[in-house]
């Protein structure tokens, strides 16, 4: 009985350690729902415009509907504040560089869908089609290097990632996971055979190869492994005669850890393919907002003109 007591108590110690170490990071959460609510207020506001369109209440040459143009336009113009800022490195007197990207992330939405409704969600003459469809086209890329950027950074405005930060988490999670593998051995097996193709960065191509193959793997896993965790977990349950409670607490801390330690290993397998993603993303959004500005510009000029 002291044994088992003793044995017990050690069992309850690792359930307490692995419920300190999985203590979940709320604002991970709060920030997802952000991005969702705002992502759907963007989609109902473009939604509700488009509805309208046949309605007229705004029109482009006059009232609400100009100035909307001007807004929208003034906002996109601005957008290059931020890459400017980013190139001095000494002007904190006009803002940090934080600032200015989340300036960009904002007037990058606010000014696209002032000239939408603008414009009515209507395309008109020949000038301002080519100005309306270069604007869509530098919104939609935006969004685009949003993800890549999202993908290589630490939160949306936080420093950029690197491979090996991402693998020294993958070992320091090992070393957390040891508490884990004193009850579930089997586990360290399953989770070595990803470890030996996570650790070097490769080329674009076989980047996208490795996260397709082993992403893919790591992924199917992660929908398998739970069912596996819980038979584990109900015979050493069943051996050391935990109560239901425990048990049940148990199982859902170390299905939360494993699920937090198999996502940092898809981090780590896609980081190589989204770096060199938002490098190329990079080196064609810049010319596409140029020319956007281009035809922006003479758009205006042509409309005041005539």
């Amino acid at each position: 009985m002291e044994n088992l007591s003793s044995t017990e108590n050690s069992n309850s110690v690792s359930l307490t350690r692995i419920e300190q170490l999985l203590k979940l990071d709320l604002s991970t959460y709060s920030k997802t729902i952000y991005n969702f609510l705002s992502l759907l207020f963007i989609i109902s506001l473009i939604f509700a415009g488009f509805l309208l369109r046949e309605e007229e209440l705004l029109t482009a040459e006059s009232g609400l509907g100009y100035w909307l143009g001007i807004i929208g336009g003034s906002l996109m113009l601005l957008l290059i504040i931020y890459p400017i800022r980013k190139k001095m490195k000494n002007a904190r007197y006009i803002g940090s560089v934080r600032f200015w990207f989340k300036t960009h992330m904002l007037f990058g939405v606010a000014g696209p869908m002032a000239i939408l409704y603008h414009s009515n969600f209507s395309t008109g003459s020949f000038n301002s089609t080519i100005a309306l469809i270069c604007m869509i086209i530098v919104a939609s890329s935006g969004f685009i290097g949003r993800y890549f950027y999202s993908k290589i950074h630490f939160g949306l405005y936080g420093q950029k990632a690197s491979l090996a930060e991402l693998i020294k988490n993958i070992e320091d999670e090992k070393g957390k996971l040891q508490v884990i593998y004193n009850i579930t051995p089997e586990l360290k097996e399953e989770f070595s055979r990803f470890e030996n193709t996570l650790e070097t960065s490769f080329t674009l191509g076989e980047s996208i190869k490795r996260y397709f193959i082993i992403g893919t793997k790591i992924r199917i896993k992660s929908i398998f492994l739970p069912f596996k965790l819980k038979k584990i977990v109900l015979a050493h349950a069943e051996k050391y005669q935990w109560t239901p409670l425990h048990t049940k607490r148990y199982l859902k801390t170390l299905n939360r850890y494993v699920h937090h330690y198999l996502n940092t290993s898809i981090k780590v397998c896609q980081f190589s393919m989204y770096e060199r993603l938002f490098a190329l993303w990079h080196t064609f959004h810049l010319p596409l907002f140029i020319m956007m500005l281009i035809t922006g510009i003479i758009h205006v000029v042509a409309v005041h003109m005539y």
